[in-house]
């Protein structure tokens, strides 16, 4: 999460730099460099996004090992009646 911040941070500083030029006054390192930045941006959003769907898959089988755990513990230990 802190790359994909630190990614952000950076995109944000050469697309602001990239967009004050007007298209005549954009040599071809500008474009170099603002299509580099916007590459390592989409990298970092898919990992940033692989880490959060990995953390709430981990969440979500932590919650259901829970919700299980309680459900024997109740059908084994709560008395019912007919």
């Amino acid at each position: 999460m802190t790359d994909y911040h630190l990614k952000k941070e950076n995109f944000e500083k050469i697309k602001k730099s990239f967009e004050a030029k007007s298209n005549s006054d954009r040599t071809k390192d500008d474009i170099a460099a603002y299509n580099k930045a916007v590459n390592e941006m989409n990298a970092a959003v898919n990992l940033s996004n692989q880490a959060s769907n990995n953390s709430n898959k981990k969440r979500n089988d932590a919650n259901k090992a829970w919700d299980d755990a309680v459900k024997e513990f109740f059908d084994k230990y709560t008395p019912y009646y007919r």
